[in-house]
């Protein structure tokens, strides 16, 4: 019975000499694609994480303005907030991107942008603090790493105009008043 068993069993698999190095030459033609999927949910993951800081940011420069007051000191102050992490006018978070892509309007109570808020008639009519991102050709455009164009894509992508608006706050009034307090 042992030798029975001993006869039945195969010793080797038996491959043809044609079938060698198919399984490699299968994957050198599946890793590319593979690989391109795999970046490319990376640098989409990398767009939604920018778009993600993106709106904190505008979300921080108006939440900020609500509390300075509205000189070029204190807009100044309220832009650089919105450069997540930064002392100068680059964020360490999202490249190239600088003070000059927010914009922030100070805003009356119908919604109207008030022309220069640091005079006192004007900082009375002060309701509202609204921050964006600028848009057209001196907006921010998200630049992905992968060679998406050779697909038909653009190789940047226009950031939408994340928009937040606030109502005023202390707007820099301090115990001691606010330059406009008499």
């Amino acid at each position: 019975m042992s030798r029975l068993w001993k006869n039945s069993t195969p010793k080797k698999a038996c491959r043809p000499k044609t079938q060698k190095g198919v399984a490699a030459v299968e994957f050198a033609l599946i890793a590319p694609l593979l690989f391109a999927m795999i970046l490319g949910i990376i640098d989409f993951g990398r767009m939604m994480f920018t778009m993600n800081l993106l709106q904190e940011s505008t979300h921080r420069v108006a939440e900020t303005a609500t509390l300075v007051f509205p000189d070029n000191n204190g807009i100044n102050k309220a832009l650089q907030a919105g450069l997540i992490g930064s002392s100068e006018n680059n964020s360490p978070l999202i490249s190239n991107f600088t003070t000059a892509h927010i914009e922030l309007h100070y805003l009356d109570v119908n919604g109207t942008k008030i022309g220069s808020p640091e005079t006192c008639t004007d900082y009375d009519r002060i309701r509202f603090v609204s921050a964006q991102l600028v848009q057209g050709d001196d907006g921010y455009a998200f630049e992905f790493v992968t060679p998406i164009n050779l697909l038909g894509f653009p190789q940047t992508m226009d950031m939408p105009a994340f928009s937040v608006v606030l109502p005023r706050e202390s707007l820099g009034w301090a115990e001691n008043g606010t330059p406009c307090s008499s």
